[in-house]
């Protein structure tokens, strides 16, 4: 791919805007050096981009999250294989928040109403580029990872698999000690060379995906199956096909250093340096949580419940008498039995003091969620205000150059 300068890429949807500092970086770095750009959509993925969260009141006023399903979803197939289908209206949201809620529902649905794709992939990155196109300097060339292994690079890295598959399966087990919670280790089999596990998808007849094997592979080469390629042999393929440097966000970027280990030591590739590019913006919705008043609550209900006692020591007397007592004799037995029946007694007498503590409890823990909301960082971006989302992109989007670690 000549000329292209920096690359990047996510799973197709409307992103929160910490996904989408790395296309303002990616668009900014690709002016500033002439050249263009290319942006990988993983849609071989099986996320739920036809789930929309957004922040709502509830007939309390009350903050909560709820989720817009813009078409029905079919969890455990690709993106790039679902069908498209009608689409539901965009939800009506409570007044008094902010109005650029509202409107990001209302411009996701047109968005969506307005371009083509026959498929959930398709139609998500047609919707999502149409959004950003006052906002770009250019268009970015698309390339999807389904499609991947079908180019010359995804072709060498296959037969390289099949070539060594066991290397493959040591190499890059080895290489996810460098990021423990990266993915899954790829597993032997039952001692059968074509039951080794490969870095790639294998999708079945109902076109839902599960980890392939050497078999899988060679069948999918003679033309009896279909095969996508797993996060790290992706970006690998990828990062190979421009030598360009690729913008990864924070968890990529932890993340990414399994890819450069495995791809050097099991491809011999030597691949581009990545950089990591994000921006943290929260929605305008801390007037709608009350501060936390009642901090401990939890510990002070589990006192009561365990020494439900006004005087301090009393379980305490109780307890040295019960360690005094004969070892597995009857007395300590009956000690304890008469302690606990002390405790229910006395518990019994505060009933109302410890279920006005349940209540606060149960309050600070509805306030603790919808803190939570209010803090959220990762509504999708058409939500935001686009003064605050632009404001957000110029300060935090020229991140430093951050090359990927041996």
């Amino acid at each position: 791919m000549p000329g292209v300068v920096i690359t990047s890429g996510h799973q197709p949807g409307f992103h929160h805007p910490g996904i989408l500092a790395k296309r303002f970086a990616m668009d900014a770095t690709a002016a500033a050096a002439d050249g263009s750009s290319t942006w990988l959509i993983a849609d071989q993925d099986v996320d739920d981009p036809e789930v929309i969260r957004y922040p709502d009141l509830d007939d309390e006023g009350r903050l909560v999250a709820r989720s817009w399903h813009v078409v029905p979803s079919r969890r455990g197939i690709p993106t790039a294989l679902r069908p498209w289908g009608a689409t539901s209206p965009p939800p009506r949201v409570s007044p008094g928040l902010p109005a650029s809620i509202q409107q990001g529902l209302d411009e996701i649905h047109e968005a969506l109403e307005s371009v083509e794709g026959t498929t959930v992939a398709e139609r998500f990155t047609a919707a999502n580029e149409h959004l950003l196109t006052d906002h770009m300097t250019q268009q970015p060339s698309l390339v999807r990872a389904s499609r991947l292994l079908e180019t010359e690079a995804g072709q060498a890295a296959v037969a390289r698999i099949l070539e060594d598959p066991r290397g493959c399966l040591t190499v890059w087990n080895e290489s996810l000690k460098r990021a423990p919670r990266a993915a899954r280790r790829l597993k032997s089999g039952s001692g059968d060379p074509d039951e080794i596990e490969v870095p790639a998808w294998i999708l079945d007849a109902g076109s839902r995906r599960r980890p392939a094997t050497v078999g899988d592979l060679k069948a999918a080469i003679e033309g009896s199956g279909r095969i996508m390629p797993r996060a790290f042999l992706m970006t690998a393929v990828f990062r190979s096909l421009t030598g360009a440097t690729m913008i990864h966000g924070t968890g990529g970027g932890r993340y990414e250093v399994v890819t450069d280990h495995w791809a050097r030591t099991f491809l011999g590739l030597e691949l581009p340096p990545i950089r990591v590019v994000t921006c943290d913006l929260r929605l305008p919705l801390d007037s709608f949580v009350e501060s936390t008043t009642h901090p401990g609550m939890r510990e002070a209900i589990r006192t009561l419940e365990h020494d439900p006692w006004d005087a301090a020591g009393i379980k305490q007397e109780w307890v040295e008498r019960i360690r005094e007592a004969p070892r597995n004799g009857m007395e300590r037995r009956s000690l304890f039995t008469l302690m606990h029946q002390a405790m229910a007694e006395r518990r019994r007498s505060r009933t109302d003091e410890l279920e006005r503590m349940r209540r606060i409890e149960a309050d600070e823990a509805d306030r603790t969620r919808r803190t939570e909301i209010a803090r959220s960082r990762s509504w999708p971006w058409p939500l935001y205000d686009r003064g605050d989302l632009l404001a957000c992109m110029n300060r935090h989007a020229p991140a430093s150059d951050a090359s990927s670690c041996p």
